[in-house]
Formats: structure tokens, C-alpha cells, sequence
């Protein structure tokens, strides 16, 4: 359980310091042009609101996966690691080295796959 910890409190230390350097998206906002008015460059408009776009995306992608490391810390705490949420069998140890995060055993994932 301790390997598993400290593999997802590193990977979480990552996460905010990649959150933290990150363009702040509010600030990017605030720097475009107005729209309303004539547009000299229309090029560089729209590669600002695809940056804009970008972050915004990387963001959401880098705030759920610090979600679900937090929930996978807080059930280490509540001894519910490492159990499949659809089955409740044990999650096996070599799906969990590589997703120390995982909720699913490979068989309720293999399952869910086939019903998309």
C-alpha cells in the first residue's frame, strides 16, 4: 500500500506544479482582442483563442486526473484501495502499477468497453 502512496503523492506533486505553471486561463482571457472592432490580423486572433482553447483543455485534463489521485489517497486512508467499484473484487496489483489511480479491476473495464 506504501508503494502505491507515494507513487500517487508524487505523480499529484506533478500535476499541481504542471497546474501551477500553466498559463493562467482567466489571464489569457483577458488579453483578446476586441472582436467588435476591425480586424487587422485575423491569423493571430485565431491562433490566441486556439492557445486559449488549449490550455483550457490541458487544464481540465490535468484537474481530473489530480481528482481522481486525491480519491485514490482518501481510500488508502479508508482501506477501500485497490477495490473494483463495479465488482468488488481486488483491483490486480499489475493494473494497479500502472494506474495506481484505477477503480476498476481489467475485467469490469474489458466489460465496459464491449457495451461502447
Amino acid at each position: 500500500m506504501k508503494e502505491f502512496q507515494g507513487q500517487l503523492e508524487k505523480e499529484k506533486a506533478k500535476l499541481e506544479e504542471r497546474l501551477k505553471n500553466l498559463i493562467a486561463p482567466e489571464g489569457v482571457l483577458n488579453e483578446l482582442p476586441d472582436f467588435g472592432g476591425e480586424v487587422s490580423d485575423e491569423s493571430i486572433e485565431a491562433d490566441q483563442i486556439e492557445e486559449i482553447g488549449n490550455v483550457l483543455a490541458l487544464k481540465q485534463i490535468l484537474e481530473e486526473n489530480l481528482k481522481n489521485i486525491d480519491e485514490a489517497l482518501e481510500r488508502i486512508k479508508n482501506g477501500t484501495y485497490g477495490i473494483c467499484r463495479r465488482c468488488q473484487k481486488e483491483i490486480e496489483l499489475k493494473r494497479l502499477r500502472v494506474e495506481p489511480a484505477a477503480t476498476l479491476c481489467s475485467k469490469c473495464v474489458k466489460k465496459i468497453e464491449k457495451l461502447d
